[in-house]
């Protein structure tokens, strides 16, 4: 536009190294940020040290900086800066202090005798600037207090203002899940909307004009999903996203002044909306009582009926599955598999109390909860119990592994991607790190404390250390480039031949962070191996062939 370019990244150079601390400018978080460019001239920003964070102005300089001090007396801090007052004489370069902040501490995380405060401050995510600059958008767990907690300790959003020092809000929260998906104009590095998922994506805009777009477009497929991806300088134009449970995404141009919307193209060129399996939303509870829910996708071109399942956990803990297409649940759906996709505790996106549901419950409730999902639908009579397999990545492999070896009456085979095989030396390893890094933290927070670190524990919910011949049959996969998960995936080996379980091993070279995504070399050696592991061991129906 007017030999402009707009190009959006998730990174920018420094000048000294090629990654930048978080926030991505402009705005703080970890999604795209948009850029203007003029012709072929590439800005270079710069972050100085002493731990800041920074939000763009309009004018693209940094006039929010955010400070947090870690250490025994946890901090966090505001300040701004005036547009043109950077280089300002004086050891504050022209920043001014608004906020200071010492959280409030909800609990105690312990790790191998090591103490940590589980801490919800009442800035815990910063979105970016309000459209005027006056104010600054912010997810938290608290109230706008520091002692108010918010139910579930799910994140809402919130409002600073810079002159009165104020906290409004919350402007928008959930009753089930974490609201902090904060969405950017490129023209200006506000924050013009906020989005977040439940069952399917939800969305709130604080722009009208980008509202009414919206609302346009949303209206004619009432059934999808609707994102506004890009739009022009007087947002006449935008560029449309539609998605969801029976699409495999379609992009659109809308012209607000003429209300027309034209195609662009499909977000899979290769895969028309009428080979798209249906999904579903399905909410059960769990043996204890918890509510949870899960996604299940169904082959369109068989009855919903006795259908053989693959249990599909997804990566994690601290990771979630968003429902409409996912490529994995697809081509399973395609082979004549029900997919399910239980959210189960420990899940992301659902606030801190769920999350930590989670601890201590490793090879627990965390793996009881795909059983009692599993058991709901098969009493439906959509899915056949007797004929179920276990798929996953992370803590999803290791969910799978531990099926295989634990309950190979309910599952007839297992597909682990980067499971952990061993406990006992996974925490000796996360125990054996220096200082108090984020692996001990990590563990200290999803594994519970220092009683659930068990030596006698930490066998039984260790896969390789429960082999025994009645092990359900196992394909599994682990990163050549992790020395300790090859390592032990050698011992996985060894005590799978000695049991004379069938087992098929794939090694593969840095992929492993869940299953891989189309475009990935790995990804449709994968996809066929499953699929011919999955119909040796969980043999489906016929697929009556799609015309």
């Amino acid at each position: 536009e007017n030999g402009r370019v707009v190009f959006w990244t998730h990174e920018l150079l420094d000048g000294r190294s090629r990654t930048m601390p978080r926030p991505l400018m402009p705005g703080i978080g970890d999604r795209p940020s948009s850029h203007d460019l003029d012709g072929d001239t590439l800005p270079r920003f710069r972050l100085r040290g002493g731990g800041y964070e920074y939000v763009l102005g309009q004018t693209d300089e940094p006039t929010v900086r955010i400070g947090y001090a870690r250490g025994r007396r946890d901090t966090v801090e505001i300040w701004t800066r005036a547009p043109g007052d950077a280089g300002r004489q004086g050891s504050d370069d022209g920043w001014r202090r608004r906020y200071v902040e010492r959280p409030t501490a909800d609990g105690e995380l312990r790790f191998d005798g090591l103490r940590w405060e589980d801490l919800s401050p009442v800035i815990d995510e910063v979105g970016g600037l309000s459209a005027d600059g006056r104010s600054l958008y912010f997810a938290s767990r608290t109230d706008g207090t520091p002692d108010g907690r918010q139910p579930g300790r799910r994140l809402a959003v919130f409002r600073y203002e810079f002159e009165s020092g104020e906290i409004v809000g919350p402007l928008v929260r959930s009753d089930l899940a974490d609201v902090n998906g904060f969405i950017h104009d490129w023209r200006s590095n506000a924050v013009v909307g906020v989005q977040w998922t439940e069952h399917h994506d939800h969305l709130v805009w604080f722009d009208e004009q980008l509202a009414t777009a919206h609302a346009v477009v949303a209206a004619r497929f009432p059934d999808f999903d609707v994102s506004l991806t890009s739009w022009d300088r007087t947002a006449t134009r935008l560029v449309v996203h539609v998605t969801g449970a029976m699409t495999a995404g379609h992009y659109y141009l809308l012209d607000t002044t003429t209300g027309d919307l034209t195609t662009l193209g499909a977000s899979r060129s290769g895969i028309p909306d009428d080979r798209i399996h249906p999904v579903q939303v399905v909410e059960y509870r769990a043996t204890d009582g918890l509510e949870q829910f899960a996604y299940l996708t169904t082959p369109r071109n068989l009855a919903a009926r006795q259908l053989p399942v693959v249990v599909l956990a997804h990566s994690g803990p601290g990771y979630r599955d968003h429902g409409g297409f996912d490529v994995w649940a697809q081509y399973l759906a395609t082979q004549g598999y029900a997919v399910l996709q239980p959210q189960h505790r420990g899940s992301g996106g659902f606030g801190a109390d769920f999350a930590q549901l989670s601890r201590g419950e490793w090879g627990g409730a965390m793996q009881q909860d795909l059983l009692d999902a599993l058991d709901h639908v098969a009493a439906t009579g959509v899915v056949d119990a007797g004929r179920a397999c276990l798929m996953g990545a992370r803590h999803g492999g290791y969910a799978a592994l531990l099926s295989a070896v634990r309950a190979p009456h309910r599952f007839r085979c297992a597909i682990s991607s980067g499971g952990i095989t061993d406990m006992t030396r996974q925490v000796r390893r996360a125990r054996s790190q220096d200082g108090v890094p984020a692996a001990q933290i990590f563990w200290a927070d999803r594994f519970g404390g220092d009683d659930a670190y068990d030596r006698d524990r930490l066998r039984e919910i260790s896969p390789v250390l429960l082999v025994d011949e009645d092990t359900a049959p196992i394909l599994f996969y682990q990163d050549m480039l992790r020395s300790d998960q090859f390592e032990w995936a050698d011992d996985m080996v060894e005590a799978l031949e000695d049991n004379q379980v069938p087992y098929e091993y794939g090694p593969t070279r840095g992929v492993i962070q869940g299953w891989p995504e189309p475009g990935m070399s790995v990804v449709v050696t994968m996809m066929e191996q499953s699929g011919r592991f999955l119909a040796e061991h969980n043999p489906a129906d016929p697929v009556v062939p799609t015309e």
